[in-house]
């Protein structure tokens, strides 16, 4: 019974792990193009400049990038950005290895429903980045 009670605790872990790995691996992509095209360097009508952007060497860390978006841009909220920087050291845990962190003990299904609900509250941010920005443009 014990031997069972662990494996779905590991494997409960491992599902959360996936979510909010692939949520910020969704987000930080998305925040990397919509700040390219806010700050000019991207027509959305190329789709070839944004691979060529993400490619350079001198490609922005996540942590600044989701500073710029809110600082710079207004992409997002300074609520936002917390709850991002949040986010982004859960998808680090997957980083450390160590004896006295066990797989099944890193991640929860609180977190990976706190995932899901980010993920939420930055597509809406988002959509209202770009119905804003659609408006200026076609004055």
């Amino acid at each position: 019974l014990y031997n069972n009670y662990r494996i779905y605790l590991a494997i409960e872990s491992l599902l959360c792990k996936d979510i909010i790995v692939h949520t910020n691996s969704v987000i930080e992509a998305s925040l990397y193009y919509t700040v390219y095209f806010a700050s000019g360097k991207l027509d959305p009508e190329r789709q070839d400049d944004y691979y060529k952007l993400i490619n350079q060497e001198d490609q922005e860390k996540y942590y600044k990038l989701i500073n710029q978006a809110c600082l710079e841009y207004q992409i997002i909220s300074s609520g936002m950005v917390d709850l991002l920087h949040w986010l982004r050291k859960q998808r680090n845990l997957q980083h450390l290895q160590g004896e006295d962190g066990r797989e099944l003990d890193k991640y929860s299904i609180e977190d990976g429903n706190q995932a899901i609900k980010l993920l939420r509250l930055y597509k809406k941010q988002l959509d209202e980045y770009y119905s804003l920005h659609r408006d200026n443009s076609s004055d």
